[in-house]
């Protein structure tokens, strides 16, 4: 058998596609730095507990840095250090536990293994259809059950990890403090897990009641 010359299948790389890969790995690694120096900052203040809102992040091991930089630039950019409620999806350790407390004075960083405990041990008729979705499609009920079982206020503010705040967001602040109604619950019962609608405009920054709960157990029956 003659001894092969040439790749069967060669895969060919133009010139192009080199420069966008390159591009992309160097980009990547200007935003670590970048995060790892706004997220390795001076700790937030301790705490304020009377806003009259509950702030939540659910937030992995590997968007850590990602979760302080998006919870430190609200507090700069309201200049009031927020009660964060940190959710671990199951990956934190207990040293990117304690670098949440370190940063966030006054927060609670809620473990999975208590979250899970709380839905599979509650009373609740809805918690053990709830319980089931969160194991079927985390971390989208992670971010809507969640929330709304571990929150300190009726009102709540869910921030994903990769938002952040540049200056003072104005008006919503004045619905978080002031202004009658529920922005998520309005599209909560026509949306399914899988619906395109789930994006990061809707559940970037969203407000809550925590009567939506009711919504949250007819997504999990889908």
């Amino acid at each position: 058998m003659p001894p092969e010359t040439v790749q069967q299948h060669p895969q060919r790389l133009s010139v192009g596609r080199v420069s966008r890969k390159i591009e992309k790995v160097l980009r990547e690694m200007k935003r670590r730095r970048l995060r790892r120096r706004v997220a390795l900052t001076p700790p937030s203040p301790h705490a304020n507990q009377d806003v009259p809102f509950s702030p939540h992040c659910l937030t992995c091991h590997d968007d850590l840095l990602m979760a302080i930089c998006s919870a430190k630039s609200l507090n700069l950019a309201i200049e009031k250090p927020l009660p964060w409620i940190f959710h671990d999806d199951g990956s934190l350790t207990g040293a990117d536990k304690e670098l949440l407390r370190l940063h966030f004075p006054g927060c609670r960083v809620i473990d999975r293994a208590e979250a899970d405990d709380r839905f599979r041990d509650g009373t609740e008729e809805y918690f053990p259809l709830l319980d089931r979705g969160r194991r079927k499609s985390p971390p989208l009920l992670l971010k809507l059950a969640d929330v709304h079982v571990f929150a300190r206020r009726d009102r709540i503010l869910y921030v994903d990890s990769d938002i952040l705040f540049f200056k003072r967001p104005d008006n919503l602040m004045e619905v978080l403090e002031n202004a009658p109604g529920n922005y998520i619950r309005r599209i909560l019962p026509r949306l399914t897990p899988r619906s395109p609608r789930f994006s990061k405009s809707s559940l970037g920054c969203a407000l809550w009641t925590a009567s939506t709960l009711e919504s949250l157990s007819s997504i999990a029956r889908r």
